[in-house]
């Protein structure tokens, strides 16, 4: 019985695992088709912010590179610190890149 269970475990983890796949990458194809269509609008707007609710914060620069905001806390000073990182610019992405931009932000940051 053990055995039909675990069975049946492994196989609920593989339909998991592909609808999550296919998850991923539905959303970086509707990323890289919105980026290809906005991005000249995207320059003339001077840049647009996509996530701004704390701490969770994306932008996109008008040359295509994106922003985002690390929250860290410093244990010495008691204190959070906040920095903003560019990283890019668009590019279509392959599916690492897809599955890593899906990625929720890591950390115990609020």
């Amino acid at each position: 019985m053990e055995g039909r269970r675990s069975a049946l475990l492994a196989d609920m983890a593989r339909d998991a695992e592909f609808e999550r796949t296919d998850f991923l990458a539905r959303a970086g194809e509707q990323l890289d088709r919105f980026m290809s269509s906005h991005l000249g609008r995207i320059r003339e707007l001077g840049g647009i912010v996509l996530i701004d609710e704390d701490p969770d914060y994306l932008a996109v620069s008008p040359d295509g590179t994106f922003r985002s905001r690390s929250r860290v806390y410093d244990e010495g000073r008691g204190e959070w610190w906040q920095t903003a990182e560019p990283w890019g610019p668009f590019e279509p992405l392959e599916p690492a890149g897809q599955f890593l931009l899906a990625l929720p932000p890591v950390g115990g940051a609020p």
